[in-house]
């Protein structure tokens, strides 16, 4: 397309993440949450079959308990 990001004021990238070559020539950044396939802002997903509360989703539940669970190789996940 001829095309040369690296000549131009602003560069707007509809993705998650930057890859390497994009985040390498960044400056000052912003990220917009927008909705879409992979839509990260996961207040606005629609969850209709989730056990409530739902950590981050219910702001005024207890603080859950984050630490791993080892489980052992026999038994059934």
């Amino acid at each position: 397309m001829g095309l040369n990001p690296r000549e131009t004021d602003i560069v707007v990238v509809k993705i998650g993440y930057l890859v390497p070559e994009l985040y390498d020539m960044r400056k000052g950044w912003i990220m917009a949450l927008t909705p879409g396939g992979v839509d990260q802002d996961l207040e606005r997903l629609g969850y209709k079959r989730i056990n409530r509360p739902m950590y981050p989703l219910d702001k005024d539940m207890a603080a859950p308990d984050l630490k791993a669970k080892l489980v052992p190789a026999s038994d059934e996940l």
